[in-house]
């Protein structure tokens, strides 16, 4: 084949991949942007051609309260927020941590006439979502010990107490290993510290009728239950996961938080797609492609690119963000704005 035919061929495959892309971004435009007030940005939609894969779609419910409800089809959970990567402080390029806010049962004993027991089980195996770190385990009753399962080799459990003497949290054996707080700097691990003196407060659970754990360690986790332990005292005790600090006050009535029936548990997310050249369509730099331009270039650039992508094609899982001084959606070809 002549050059010059190659070159045509060339030509026209990149006139038609712009089309391709051009087009399916109009496509996204003109998809719902939001339900009931909660945004939903892509890869996330509504609708045939709003959504990237499977994982992301989300259909809009009605509530019983006639209120219109976002919920991710993949897990039947309801969806009460939807971030993209947000700027890190200090940073090269922005913190490609993204994440999803959904509606999770919470584990109960005791609380109703029939004595119907509770239990709260999150499973997304199989999907591009998991339980972030940020979420913490809370329990709230009288001398209520609770746990979360399938999280080893940590341990996470606490146990709240009835008395008048506060009760120091029970440590998990990654939190004294690791001694950090989630910013990374060194904690005091002597035997007098407190590991969670960071949360001690008035607004905070203290181990009387209320107490808490942090989720600990490296790995990803899929897969995580509440549970509680059977003790000789009566009364109604609750149990859940929650990123959120309004669950943690030591006022909490665990009557009030059984008739709740849900906690806010934080997703982490990633792209992940049968379409590999997602990614590179984005026009976006690799990790490795960024740092080599920083740092071999004799001169200063600043803004090399807007988007930046870290990605394991193998597995076919992404993370991408807008670089520093850009915002906007890194997963939209032309989404990062300066």
């Amino acid at each position: 084949m002549s050059s010059y035919n190659s070159f045509s061929l060339w030509i026209l495959f990149s006139l038609q991949l712009c089309f391709t892309l051009d087009s399916a971004d109009r496509t996204v435009s003109l998809c719902q942007p939001d339900c009931g007030g909660i945004k939903i940005p892509y890869p996330f939609g509504m609708g045939k051609g709003c959504y990237l894969e499977k994982w992301y779609e989300i259909t809009c419910n009605t509530s019983t309260s006639g209120k219109l409800v976002p919920y991710l089809s993949v897990i039947n959970k309801e969806v009460v927020g939807i971030s993209l990567p947000t700027e890190g402080r200090g940073s090269r390029y922005n913190n490609p941590y993204q994440s999803v806010n959904i509606k999770n049962p919470i584990a109960s004993k005791e609380c109703s006439s029939n004595g119907e027991e509770l239990g709260s089980l999150l499973n997304l195996t199989g999907t591009p979502f998991y339980v972030s770190q940020h979420n913490e385990l809370v329990a709230v009753g009288c001398n209520n010990t609770a746990s979360l399962t399938n999280v080893k080799p940590s341990i996470v459990q606490c146990t709240s107490s009835c008395s008048t003497k506060p009760h120091t949290h029970i440590k998990d054996y990654l939190a004294v290993l690791n001694c950090q707080n989630y910013n990374g700097y060194e904690k005091n691990c002597n035997e007098d510290s407190s590991m969670d003196e960071s949360i001690m407060d008035e607004t905070s659970c203290n181990g009387i009728g209320c107490c808490n754990a942090y989720m600990r360690g490296g790995s990803i986790q899929q897969i995580v239950g509440v549970t509680i332990e059977n003790t000789i005292t009566r009364g109604c005790k609750v149990a859940f996961l929650t990123n959120k600090a309004e669950y943690l006050s030591n006022k909490s009535d665990p009557q009030k938080l059984h008739a709740r029936g849900y906690s806010t548990v934080e997703l982490g997310w990633f792209i992940h797609t049968t379409n590999h050249s997602f990614i590179k369509s984005l026009g976006c730099y690799s990790v490795k492609e960024y740092n080599n331009e920083r740092y071999t270039s004799t001169q200063r650039r600043i803004n090399i690119t807007s988007c930046i992508c870290d990605d394991n094609a193998y597995l076919s899982y992404a993370r991408c963000s807008c670089t520093r001084g850009f915002q906007g959606n890194p997963y939209r070809l032309g989404g990062c704005k300066g």
